[in-house]
């Protein structure tokens, strides 16, 4: 459909120039010094001015046709995948997600060259290597190696593939894909302190149930009758 639109606004346009062209080099003549203004002239005139005004209409046309694809792109699913060592403290992940804004269907992820895991077996993504449905903005992920062993190993770490998946309507698409984890070679694993606080927030419950424990066999000592002898 997209074509079609284009075609049309580019023959409209290539029509408005020739318009515009031969009615100018007729108006240019009739308009020469030594030949006074006749109907002619004038009509070539008014026929020089719609065909600008049309060639304006058509520019006008392009520029919101472009702004509506635009919009339509952003509704269309859109699963890629990347790596992420910030998502599981001391884990690389693999990740896709459907970054687009409908779901993505059947999805596959077809790798020029797999990373292998820690079992020494290649990335796999749901049964068969199939994900049936990503909803926008849903992820899903799987565990390559603990960061240390992964970058460890003296391997590449950029990979590259396909990932095909159907939209709403069934129809196949694929996008190519490049995913590195070499960017986390030697940087921080965290960004900011906020991750450390929420794991240390999250060792709170146990040290609050090892202190009640604690307060309990005081108070179950207290509570005791003393035996004089």
């Amino acid at each position: 459909m997209r074509w079609l639109i284009r075609s049309f606004l580019v023959l409209v346009a290539l029509v408005s120039l020739v318009i515009i062209v031969s009615v100018a080099v007729q108006w240019f003549v009739l308009s020469s010094p030594g030949k006074s203004p006749d109907t002619t002239a004038l009509s070539a005139a008014s026929a020089l001015a719609g065909a600008l005004a049309v060639l304006a209409s058509v520019i006008s046309g392009w520029i919101a046709t472009r702004v509506v694809e635009l919009q339509e792109d952003t509704q269309k699913p859109y699963p890629y995948p990347y790596f992420d060592v910030r998502s599981r403290t001391g884990l690389l992940l693999v990740v896709i997600k459907n970054f687009g804004g409908s779901s993505a269907h059947d999805v596959c992820v077809e790798w020029d060259d797999p990373p292998i895991d820690m079992h020494g077996k290649p990335i796999v993504f749901g049964n068969n290597g199939i994900v049936p449905v990503l909803l926008p903005n849903e992820t899903i992920s799987a565990i390559v190696d603990g960061t240390i062993q992964y970058f460890g190993r003296n391997e590449r770490h950029d990979y590259g593939g396909y990932v095909k998946y159907a939209n709403a309507s069934g129809r196949s698409q694929q996008i190519r894909f490049v995913a590195s984890a070499e960017k986390f070679a030697r940087t921080p694993r965290l960004e900011d302190e906020v991750t450390l606080t929420y794991e240390k927030l999250q060792a709170l419950p146990d040290l609050l149930k090892e202190i009640s424990r604690n307060i309990e066999k005081v108070a179950d000592g207290l509570a005791r009758p003393t035996q004089v002898p």
